[in-house]
């Protein structure tokens, strides 16, 4: 639910901010028009040739996307959901765009050819925020971490018939004594 979450947010920024670049700041003022505008324009789905609406000249957009689901994303295999999530909604919102634009599309023989290919280019263009993910997700765990308490060098328990653990047992092995409470036994805990 992060993930998507996180995915979402980028999403709806990215294709506002897309639509406003794209059209311009004196185009539509409907929020909606703007974010299902920049879906299309940011995978091009409709196959258009001229320069300004190539995926490739969005980069700077999918960085952006890639910073704002990265700060949500936990790292590692976290990031990489998060960028299928983003390639997902983008579909999602390209396709909601190509069926107002459309309609007779849900009726055409070629609409799951169509549905196919817009899925498969939004995860495929949506690994490109993965380069700014990683990162952002990595920075973010860092700063948040740097409160936490170290764990443990080593942890002693005795029991009352003298054995020692290097663990906090709930069964003493030697005498059978219970030592899940505090009270029942000595423990030394050294940090670092």
């Amino acid at each position: 639910m992060r993930n998507f979450g996180g995915a979402l947010a980028a999403a709806l920024v990215g294709a506002y901010l897309t639509d406003v670049w794209v059209s311009g700041i004196r185009g539509s003022t409907d929020v909606l028009t703007r974010i299902l505008r920049g879906g299309e324009y940011l995978l091009s789905v409709q196959g258009v040739v001229d320069h300004v609406l190539n995926p490739l000249t969005h980069l700077p957009t999918w960085l952006l996307m890639g910073v704002i689901a990265g700060v949500v994303a936990k790292r590692g295999w976290n990031s990489v959901r998060s960028s299928l999530w983003l390639g997902a909604v983008l579909s999602a919102l390209a396709i909601a765009a190509l069926l107002i634009s459309n309609p007779s599309l849900w009726d055409s023989p070629e609409r799951n050819t169509t549905l196919f290919l817009v899925f498969a280019q939004g995860i495929l263009l949506s690994q490109v925020s993965l380069v700014t993910i990683l990162p952002t997700s990595i920075a973010v765990e860092v700063l948040t971490r740097g409160g936490t308490v170290p764990p443990p060098e080593s942890i002693l328990t005795r029991c009352e018939c003298g054995a020692v653990f290097k663990s906090r047992p709930l069964i003493c092995s030697e005498c059978g004594r219970e030592l899940g409470t505090e009270d029942d036994c000595d423990t030394i805990t050294a940090h670092a």
